[in-house]
């Protein structure tokens, strides 16, 4: 058997959304460091292809991550429910999803939507990833930012929120945007833990000339 560093991984964005909302079913251990996520929003996400799934040569789910609107008139998206498996963490698969999610953003919904994340300080390994990924405290965060709170399992006996608030500025999105660009449908990612390989020819959004020319568009803005 193959051990994990030798794996090559699958992305996708059209894993049947009963199979995204299975993976994270299957790890509520994990999930207390993730801010509450209603299914509806799951289901919204891989909709409209924004639920990025990584897949081992079985075909399993072994990462998951999605991009969530505030709110209908919002001019910003949270980047959210990130998720790995165990044996593949520390490989630096989070910033691949990072980068996928916010080069999905740009030529989707646009060079001015506004990039966030929500990261529990309890969990020091994300706040280390998205800081060193650019992204800053968010110290204006939207109402709609908070309207999970009240059912959050994790919110502290005092009130208020128990995420810190990050936002992605537009050079930090550019340079994320040129390293997919580098990448092409092929990806090689490191960490502590090993390194993986990833296949991302069945994501349009890394294989398709249009959209690789919107990305590109916006990697060149000054």
């Amino acid at each position: 058997m193959a051990s994990v560093r030798d794996a090559i991984l699958k992305g996708r964005t059209s894993a049947p959304v009963l199979d995204v909302i299975a993976f994270y079913a299957g790890a509520q251990e994990d999930l207390r460091f993730l801010p509450p996520r209603p299914e509806a929003d799951r289901r919204k996400a891989a909709e409209r292809r924004q639920s990025f799934t990584l897949h081992d040569a079985a075909g399993d789910i072994v990462a998951a991550a999605a991009v969530f609107d505030y709110g209908d008139s919002d001019p910003f998206v949270e980047l959210s429910d990130t998720l790995v498996e165990k044996a593949y963490r520390g490989c630096g698969l989070q910033g691949l999803l990072l980068t996928l999610r916010v080069a999905s953003v740009v030529a989707t919904q646009g060079f001015d939507m506004g990039i966030t994340t929500a990261v529990m300080p309890q969990n020091p390994a994300s706040v280390r990833n998205i800081e060193r990924a650019g992204f800053v405290k968010w110290d204006g965060a939207l109402e709609s930012a908070y309207e999970s709170c009240p059912a959050c399992p994790n919110r502290p006996a005092s009130g208020g929120c128990c995420c810190i608030f990050y936002e992605l500025p537009r050079v930090a999105s550019q340079s994320m945007v040129r390293d997919l660009l580098g990448h092409g449908t092929r990806a090689v990612v490191s960490g502590k833990q090993g390194t993986l390989t990833l296949d991302l020819s069945a994501i349009r959004l890394v294989r398709d000339q249009d959209f690789r020319a919107i990305l590109k568009e916006f990697a060149d803005l000054p």
